[in-house]
């Protein structure tokens, strides 16, 4: 009887002393002290301390966003508008949506298919004189093994990426 009541208050105690949260690294929004300052939704920021799993705030993007519609950044911005593209392939519609700097417009390019079964079509954009290129981004949906590629100044060729159809999106 004695080992079954001292079994029973040993349990009884670790009962009342359980924390939930040992073992965890405390969150930074329950430490004591903590304000909250923000330059996105600054009036729903103060829900990251309320204690309220309920409640919730989230950011903007922490990486540089915007940078594709703006020319000071990106040099091919409205190439096709301004008429620096031209495009070899069955039919292309809408080739100013090319270099827009918008990601929600779509331009569709059709490719041709020569004598053997290869199908190619090519995209060109050119300037009046030769722009350094520090990052690409490609955007497009691959049926087959697609090469983007890139001409230089001296007419030499190097193959940037070859694209999978599990690389789409």
């Amino acid at each position: 009887m004695e080992k079954e009541c001292l079994l029973l208050q040993l349990f009884l105690l670790s009962v009342y002393s359980w924390n939930p949260d040992a073992g965890y690294v405390p969150s930074w929004t329950k430490m004591p002290g903590v304000s909250v300052k923000a330059t996105s939704g600054a009036n729903h920021a103060t829900n990251i301390i309320d204690n309220d799993d309920n409640t919730h705030w989230t950011s903007e993007s922490c990486l540089p966003s915007g940078y594709v519609s703006r020319a000071d950044e990106n040099i091919l911005l409205n190439a096709c508008s301004n008429g620096h593209c031209s495009v070899e392939c069955d039919s292309a519609n809408d080739l100013v949506k090319m270099t827009d700097g918008n990601f929600y417009t779509l331009s569709h390019v059709n490719v041709n298919t020569n004598a053997t079964g290869q199908q190619k079509a090519k995209m060109m954009v050119q300037f009046q004189t030769p722009m350094d290129l520090h990052l690409l981004s490609v955007w497009g949906i691959y049926k087959t093994e697609t090469e983007l590629r890139v001409i230089y100044w001296n007419a030499t060729t190097e193959v940037l990426k070859s694209l999978q159809h599990s690389d789409n999106y």
